[in-house]
């Protein structure tokens, strides 16, 4: 009877990287629940195949870049935003506000005659001056681009 060898691929950079992972969860694993990584050892082959198969798939990969992309800025958005997500700009004496186009420049001004929102935002802490809003604004003056992310 024949028996069968262990095929050996040739693996590149992000393959050892994939493995390097594998072995280090399975480490992980093992220090809780010992002799975890020896009774498993067939799964974690698995698991270092199926990482080998993903890394020769363009989509797989392109889908994998979009989804850790989605939550680094999931977790790291709200630090990187220009202003808060609902912090609205002033808009002193308009009876409406309408939509801002992408790129609109709206200048805040620093007094307005009596009106409280102005104070209410200094109270915030928005500092006066312009702002450019790179992907508009909302109905309520919000940056849109700070609400994206």
């Amino acid at each position: 009877m024949e028996t069968l060898r262990d095929e050996v691929y040739e693996k590149n950079a992000l393959d050892k990287l994939a493995d390097i992972l594998v072995d280090g969860i399975a480490s992980i694993v093992d220090r809780f629940r010992p002799g975890w990584k020896t009774r498993n050892e067939a799964r974690l082959t698995e698991y270092k195949l199926m990482l080998y198969t993903l890394n020769r798939s363009p989509p797989g990969l392109t889908g994998l870049v979009l989804i850790l992309g989605f939550i680094f800025l999931a977790v790291f958005g709200p630090l990187i935003a220009p202003l808060s997500y609902d912090t609205p700009l002033v808009f002193c004496n308009y009876k409406k506000a309408y939509l801002a186009t992408p790129g609109t420049v709206i200048a805040v001004p620093q007094d307005c005659d009596g009106c409280s929102t102005v104070e209410e935002c200094l109270e915030l802490g928005i500092p006066p001056g312009k702002y450019t809003l790179v992907f508009g604004a909302d109905d309520y003056g919000r940056d849109l681009y700070s609400r994206l992310l």
